[in-house]
């Protein structure tokens, strides 16, 4: 039986939990900062103040003003990374059962682990560079033997090939908090009836057009981008110290590979503004046999609240039989997404209405909790600056680069 106190306890964490979230949003309307925290979305570059405040057309100081106001307040930022001018894509893999980490096969192309509660199960993702697809044999092979391990688990596994993804959030610059906790059911169900009779062909061409994957071109700007991915904030100078290159070689790489190859798509708030312990947390799985209805769906969901990334391919059928080739079917839009508790009606509310009209033909939803979630960044450690290009012998990589880079850290 719970007593008085924890009971008492419970309630203050999450009135408390609550408060600093809000506290945070207003600060961020109190100081103004959400011109700018909008603008950094649409960016190209970062890791050079300067180039960065041009981009922004502000002020190179009223820049550093506001990096030491969102340090103050506990924001932080990262870089939305464009994984097609990487050669990489992505695959995801959804298993009724749990995994342990170190079980995973190829874990060290992992991007993403997650355990979900419901349904019970593994959500894995993987790094999948386009130009050593092998890879995905490799990685069905080795599934096998875990699938025909967990014939007794009610479920089936799900794979889905993902061709792009982006970042997102809401808009700050009006009221920061509208996004967040004055949600108007009525304007969305009105702006899902307007988009169900769009042809889509704009959003088709936008997101679907091309999708041209490209190697890098030196593994320095893949040190760039993951260290921004850390920290959008970080500068090439800072990186200079801990790197043995100079910062002449940093700048050459910033602005003549990253910057005017737009590896970057943005800079992003890491900073959540829900709370562990009450909010929910969900992978949703929207598929539709049209192109254009994915396309319009990922223009809807695009910068709403509580979505943090979009992710846009097929679903893959029969990716674990003993056929040599892999059967894409419909087209998957994904949805991760974060939702505070006194609005979990909504995401039913959401489904549903996408069901009806017309726009999706299933829904699927993973929820987990943030602690068993692990992240890595662009697995730069994998690529081979000899070769130009991302190698599968990742062991003997690492311990090239080791001796030649990583040993001589400072």
């Amino acid at each position: 039986m719970i007593s008085k106190e924890m009971l008492t306890s419970m309630v203050d964490d999450y009135v408390n939990s609550y408060k600093r979230v809000i506290d945070l949003l207003n600060n961020i309307g109190k100081y103004r900062l959400g011109p700018i925290i909008d603008k950094l979305r649409s960016v190209r570059i970062a890791g050079d103040y300067s180039l960065l405040s041009k981009e922004l057309e502000i002020k190179e100081e009223q820049l550093k003003q506001f990096i030491k106001r969102t340090k103050k307040l506990g924001l932080k930022f990262t870089i939305d990374v464009n994984i097609l001018s990487l050669g990489l894509m992505e695959f995801i893999v959804y298993l009724p059962t749990i995994i342990n980490h170190d079980d995973v096969p190829f874990n060290v192309w992992l991007k993403l682990y997650v355990i979900t509660h419901n349904p019970v199960g593994t959500l894995l993702s993987y790094y999948i560079p386009a130009s050593k697809r092998i890879l995905l044999e490799m990685v069905k092979e080795n599934y096998k033997d875990i699938i025909s391990k967990m014939k007794f688990i009610k479920g089936k596994e799900r794979v889905y090939m993902i061709y792009n993804i982006m970042r997102s959030q809401p808009t700050f610059s009006t009221d920061p908090i509208r996004p967040f906790f004055r949600f108007n059911w009525n304007s969305l169900v009105k702006e899902l009836n307007e988009i169900s009779y769009k042809t889509g062909l704009s959003e088709r061409k936008l997101y679907w057009s091309s999708f041209k994957y490209s190697d890098p071109l030196d593994i320095i700007d893949l040190i760039i981008l993951k260290e921004l991915e850390k920290d959008a904030f970080k500068t090439v100078y800072q990186l200079s110290k801990n790197f043995p290159f100079s910062l002449k070689v940093f700048n050459k790489h910033l602005y003549l590979h990253v910057y005017k190859r737009n590896l970057i798509k943005g800079i992003f708030l890491k900073t959540g503004f829900t709370s562990r312990l009450i909010d929910s947390f969900h992978v949703v799985i929207l598929k539709t046999s049209d192109k254009d209805k994915a396309s319009i769906l990922i223009s809807f969901f695009k910068y709403k609240p509580w979505i943090y990334t979009i992710r846009w391919g097929h679903e893959i059928l029969d990716f674990f039989s003993e056929e040599d080739y892999f059967k894409p079917d419909k087209y998957i839009v994904i949805v991760t997404m974060a939702i505070p508790s006194i609005y979990q009606v909504y995401l039913a509310k959401l489904l549903y209405q996408l069901r009806q009209l017309n726009l999706v033909d299933e829904a699927e939803v993973f929820s987990y909790d943030t602690v068993a979630v692990k992240k890595w960044g662009v697995p730069y450690r994998f690529y081979s600056q000899s070769e130009r290009t991302w190698t599968l012998d990742v062991e003997k990589n690492i311990d090239i680069l080791e001796k030649r880079i990583f040993g001589k850290m400072k």
